[in-house]
C-alpha cells in the first residue's frame, strides 16, 4: 500500500495528472471540431504541462532570486526539456508561434517582466483570469492553429473553454484561501466563499448555455460534466481534503474525454 501511494503522489505532485488533463482536452477540441490531431501535439501538450507546471510551483525564491528551473523531480524536469526540443522541431510554424507566444505568458506569470517585481502570479486580481486564458489558448488554439476551420465555431469554443476553465479553478482558490497573500485579492477573497460559489454557478450556467448553444457536442456530455465541476464546486472549502482539487477537479477535463470518447464509439 505504501509503494501505491508513493506512486500516487508522485503522479499527482509531479504534475503528470494535469498533464493528463490537458492532453484530454486537446483530445476533447479534436471531436468538437472533428478533426484528427498529430499525436505529436499530444505529447508536446503533456511535456509542456507536467514541465511548466512543475517550473511554477517549485521554482523557491532564494535570497530574493528566483530559480529558472524547480529543485524538485530534476531528472524528470531535464528530460522533459530534452523531449520538447526534439518534439519542438517537428510542429509547424503556426504551431511553433503559438507554442512560444503561450510559453512566454506562462514565463511571465511564474518570474517577472523586471528585476525587483512581482511575477503575474502574484498581481492583484489577475491571476485566476491568466489561468484561463492561458489554458485555453493552448487547450483550443494551439491544436487547431494550422487546420481549416469556421473561425466563429473557433471563438465560441474558445470563450467556453475560458469560463469552464474560470469555473474549474474556483475550488483551488478557495482551498487556497488560507494561505494567499491578501494582497492578491482572490475571488475568495473579495467576495467570500458563498458568493465565489455563486458567481461559480452563475458562470457554469453561462457555459452550459455555450455548449448547448453551439451543440458541438451530445446534451448528455454537456450535461454530466458540468453536474460534476458544480458539485465539486458547492463541496469546495478552504480546509478540503489535500486531493480535492488537485485530483478530483483535475480530473474533470478526462471525465469529458472518457463520456465523449463512448458516446463517439
Amino acid at each position: 500500500m505504501k509503494q501505491i501511494r508513493s506512486i500516487f503522489e508522485f503522479y499527482v505532485h509531479s504534475s503528470m495528472h494535469v498533464g493528463l488533463a490537458v492532453v484530454s482536452l486537446f483530445a476533447v477540441t479534436s471531436f468538437q471540431f472533428e478533426i484528427a490531431l498529430d499525436p505529436l501535439l499530444y505529447f508536446c501538450g503533456f511535456a509542456a504541462t507536467v514541465l511548466g507546471y512543475n517550473t511554477i510551483k517549485y521554482n523557491w525564491v532564494r535570497k530574493g532570486k528566483y530559480l529558472f528551473l524547480p529543485t524538485r523531480y530534476p531528472i524528470l524536469v531535464w528530460s522533459l526539456i530534452i523531449f520538447l526540443c526534439l518534439v519542438f522541431w517537428f510542429l509547424s510554424w503556426p504551431q511553433k508561434g503559438v507554442f512560444l507566444a503561450i510559453s512566454m505568458m506562462g514565463f511571465f506569470y511564474a518570474y517577472p517582466f523586471q528585476k525587483g517585481k512581482v511575477n503575474l502570479r502574484n498581481q492583484r486580481k489577475i491571476k485566476i483570469y491568466w489561468v484561463a486564458v492561458v489554458w485555453a489558448l493552448f487547450t483550443v488554439c494551439f491544436p487547431i492553429v494550422d487546420q481549416t476551420v469556421d473561425l466563429i465555431f473557433a471563438i465560441s469554443v474558445f470563450a467556453h473553454r475560458f469560463v469552464f476553465i474560470l469555473c474549474a479553478t474556483l475550488p483551488f482558490e478557495i482551498r487556497d484561501l488560507k494561505t494567499d497573500a491578501v494582497e492578491l485579492r482572490t475571488w475568495p477573497q473579495r467576495f467570500g466563499v458563498l458568493k465565489t460559489k455563486i458567481l461559480g454557478t452563475v458562470g457554469i450556467l453561462l457555459s452550459v448555455f455555450f455548449s448547448l448553444a453551439a451543440q458541438w457536442q451530445p446534451i448528455e456530455i454537456t450535461l454530466c460534466v458540468h453536474s460534476f465541476l458544480w458539485f465539486g464546486l458547492l463541496r469546495a472549502s478552504s480546509s478540503q481534503n489535500a486531493y480535492y482539487s488537485s485530483f478530483w477537479m483535475e480530473g474533470i477535463p478526462i471525465l469529458w474525454l472518457l463520456l465523449s470518447w463512448l458516446i463517439k464509439h
